[in-house]
């Protein structure tokens, strides 16, 4: 057989199994029951048109995340670099803890930029995970000393020590990715390997600073997202609160891991824990939760498959 047609049939089988994936998580959602138009907001078009605003700003920015991060060694454009980020949706939904997503990414890359580009997407999903935990660290130090959280074993702890923690964990996370880098180069440098890829030579401070600051806007995208739906479905949530609780939501499914038909409701669970105590109507922060999956996950997937099966590769 040739190797075309192994291709095809490997896209054809993520495709299934991730159009079974969606199919699953929507048909198991258990309010379905509890939809009713009373339960949207008044200004619900102009919260769904935001949305939509904020969707292409997720899109667009973590596009241009992944363009740059490929720019030292090759130049792909704009919308070859968005078709490498829908097939990692498809191939990120059917693993675990969405490993698939690299190798998503290197399908439409040439065949020569392949490994690094492996170098590119792991590193690029590292400073997604570190900004995520840095808004977290910040936040919940905020959240317990506040109230908004509470965590019995932590209660008591003297309130300058959240903000030492703060201080300490932001410096030295700069610090370490700055480090880690400059590892990395000189320990890579030296290896026949090495002198073919030119990803950590060219990594130097100011494009890890701009990646960061991509990063960080992808970030608070996500928060601004959830936020619309919350209000969207009338959560009472305050602004101040949520700010506060919603980095800790973000950083709490990062860490956990999770496949196939169990994120969900790591999702769900995560979600009603942290918000719940502040915002209340339980039911309905779910429905915001959900929403938000199936806008940032559902919708990409259902794209990234039906580039993988009627597009064309490089090999």
């Amino acid at each position: 057989m040739r190797r075309d047609s192994w291709f095809r049939i490997i896209y054809l089988s993520v495709s299934v199994l991730a159009f079974y994936y969606i199919g699953i998580k929507i048909y198991s959602f258990e309010r379905w029951n509890d939809v009713n138009v009373g339960l949207l907001n008044r200004n619900w078009i102009i919260l769904l048109a935001i949305q939509v605003i904020l969707w292409f700003a997720n899109l667009g920015i973590e596009t241009g995340r992944w363009k740059y991060l490929l720019s030292p060694f090759s130049n792909y454009s704009f919308s070859g670099s968005l078709k490498m980020i829908f097939a990692a949706f498809s191939a990120g939904s059917i693993t675990l803890m969405k490993l698939g997503e690299h190798g998503g990414r290197l399908i439409y890359l040439k065949k020569e930029d392949r490994t690094t580009g492996v170098l590119a997407s792991v590193f690029g999903s590292y400073l997604n995970t570190i900004i995520i935990l840095l808004f977290a660290v910040v936040a919940l130090p905020v959240a317990l000393a506040k109230g908004f959280l509470k965590i019995e074993w932590l209660k008591g702890v003297n309130e300058i020590y959240y903000y030492f923690v703060i201080a300490a964990v932001v410096t030295g996370s700069l610090l370490l990715l700055l480090g880690i880098t400059k590892i990395l180069k000189r320990k890579l440098r030296n290896t026949r390997w090495a002198l073919k890829k030119e990803f950590f030579f060219n990594m130097g401070a100011k494009r890890v600073l701009v990646l960061f600051f991509f990063t960080l806007a992808r970030v608070v995208v996500y928060n601004l997202q959830l936020f619309v739906w919350f209000r969207f479905f009338n959560i009472n949530c305050a602004v101040d609160i949520f700010i506060i609780l919603s980095p800790l939501y973000f950083a709490a499914i990062t860490l956990v891991p999770g496949m196939l038909l169990v994120d969900m409701g790591i999702r769900g669970s995560v979600g009603l824990f942290i918000f719940s105590q502040q915002c209340g109507f339980s039911t309905i922060i779910l429905f915001a939760i959900f929403a938000l999956w199936v806008v940032n996950v559902a919708i990409p997937v259902v794209i990234g498959n039906v580039i993988l099966i009627f597009n064309e590769h490089h090999t």
